[in-house]
């Protein structure tokens, strides 16, 4: 039986929001936990699992769920952390522990948080620069179950006089939680790629920084690492947003 082909985002809502993989693998006796997604936008999502396998959890339940599904789940539950750099005038650096280690950087501890410095120069008197957390497991289950994407705001200009508007901060904060969700994404295809029985996974379609074709007239001070990716693999080269 010929399988079908579906853009990672899709399988990913699939999974949490059609069959409810989490919620079903979380049990009755489970006490969910909460997890902040990114302590800046102060967003939480109770998960309804904590098992690190879904295979056991389905058997001893007895639940039927289909195969990919529980798949899927554990390849999301298998996600590491992003981490974002933040710089002056609200540059951003994006890095998950696979590109920090291709561009020989280091992911260390600071105190109570983590931080990034140059692989060679850990354990020395260097200065790293701290990292916000974005758990990419919570991040890739909060939009799967409800089928959105992260907003990035996209008629927000710069300079705006409305005392609605969000500042400038605020957004770069979002656009680097979107980047984040799609470096997540591009993790999760590879790991998807030849593992599921019904669909041959690719992507993502979502196109990586959106906010540059939406309005080209607006100059972001956004940087990011992330890989440039095809729906079937992702080569690495340094872009700006």
């Amino acid at each position: 039986m010929a399988k079908e082909t579906i853009d990672v985002e899709k399988v990913v809502e699939w999974a949490y929001r059609i069959q409810c993989v989490d919620r079903q693998l979380g049990g009755p006796d489970n006490t969910p936990s909460v997890v902040s997604i990114s302590g800046g936008l102060g967003e939480y999502v109770r998960l309804g699992t904590r098992v690190d396998n879904s295979g056991a959890a389905t058997r001893a339940l007895g639940l039927r769920l289909p195969g990919d599904a529980t798949i899927v789940h554990d390849a999301v539950l298998s996600l590491g952390d992003v981490y974002l750099e933040w710089r002056a005038r609200d540059v951003v650096e994006v890095w998950d522990a696979r590109l920090a280690s291709e561009k020989g950087m280091a992911i260390v501890p600071k105190g109570k948080y983590l931080a990034i410095a140059p692989a060679y120069e850990v354990g020395e008197e260097t200065q790293p620069a701290p990292l916000e957390v974005i758990s990419a497991a919570v991040l890739v289950i909060l939009n799967g179950r409800t089928g959105s994407r992260p907003d990035w705001y996209p008629d927000w200009r710069p300079g705006s006089r409305y005392t609605v508007e969000p500042d400038r901060r605020e957004v770069m904060l979002a656009r680097a939680t979107y980047l984040a969700w799609w470096l997540s994404l591009c993790r999760l295809a590879e790991r998807l790629s030849r593992s599921l029985s019904d669909f041959d996974v690719t992507g993502p379609e979502a196109p990586e920084a959106p906010w540059k074709a939406h309005r080209p007239n607006i100059v972001e001070d956004l940087t990011t690492n992330l890989p440039r990716v095809s729906r079937k693999g992702a080569d690495k080269r340094r872009r700006r947003a």
